[in-house]
C-alpha cells in the first residue's frame, strides 16, 4: 500500500508539473508557481520542479525588463514629440509593443502633435501669403511649432526667418 501511495503521488506530482508547464507557456506564473508548490509537497524536491520553478522566476523577471524597456521607450518617444521630433517619436513608437497603454496614449498625442502643428503651420503660411510676417512669427511661437523641424513647418520657419531678416533688412536700409 505505501509503494502503490507512493507512485500515486508521484504521478500527480508529474501532473502537476505538466500541467504547471502549460501554464509557463500561456504566460500564466502564478497558476504555474502555485503547481510547483503542490507538487514539491507531494513529491519533495524533484528536479522537474526546481527546473520548473527557475524557468517561471526567469519569465517572470524577463517579463519585467520588456515592460521597462517599453517604459523607457515610450518615454523617449514622449521627449522627441514635445521636443517637435515627431517623426523621431514616431519611428521610436513604431517599435513598441501595440498592446501597451503607454504606447497608445503616446501615439494619441503624436497624433494630437500633428494636427496642432499642421493647423498652426496652414495660419503662418496663410499669414505669410499676405505678408504679414509679424502674425506668422506670432503664430509659430505660440503653436511651438519652432520645436518643430519636420517637413512643412521647417519650410515655414526657413520662409518667417528669411522675412523677417527681409524685414530687418528694409527696416535698417529705410533708417
Amino acid at each position: 500500500r505505501h509503494r502503490h501511495g507512493q507512485r500515486l503521488m508521484g504521478r500527480l506530482a508529474r501532473a502537476l508539473i505538466r500541467r504547471g508547464q502549460e501554464h509557463l507557456a500561456a504566460n500564466r506564473f502564478q497558476p504555474a508557481l502555485a503547481d510547483c508548490d503542490k507538487a514539491e509537497k507531494l513529491a519533495g524536491s524533484l528536479p522537474e520542479v526546481t527546473q520548473l520553478r527557475a524557468a517561471v522566476c526567469n519569465a517572470i523577471v524577463k517579463g519585467q525588463q520588456e515592460q521597462q524597456q517599453d517604459a523607457l521607450r515610450v518615454a523617449q518617444a514622449r521627449r522627441n514629440i514635445a521636443d517637435g521630433w515627431l517623426s523621431v517619436g514616431e519611428r521610436i513608437l513604431a517599435e513598441a509593443p501595440s498592446g501597451n497603454g503607454g504606447v497608445q496614449l503616446a501615439r494619441q498625442e503624436l497624433a494630437a502633435a500633428r494636427l496642432h502643428a499642421e493647423d498652426a503651420v496652414a495660419k503662418a503660411e496663410q499669414a505669410m501669403h499676405i505678408g504679414d510676417i509679424e502674425e506668422a512669427m506670432n503664430i509659430v511661437q505660440a503653436a511651438g511649432v519652432g520645436q518643430n523641424r519636420n517637413g512643412r513647418a521647417g519650410e515655414l520657419l526657413r520662409q518667417v526667418r528669411a522675412g523677417a531678416l527681409e524685414h530687418v533688412r528694409a527696416d535698417l536700409e529705410q533708417g
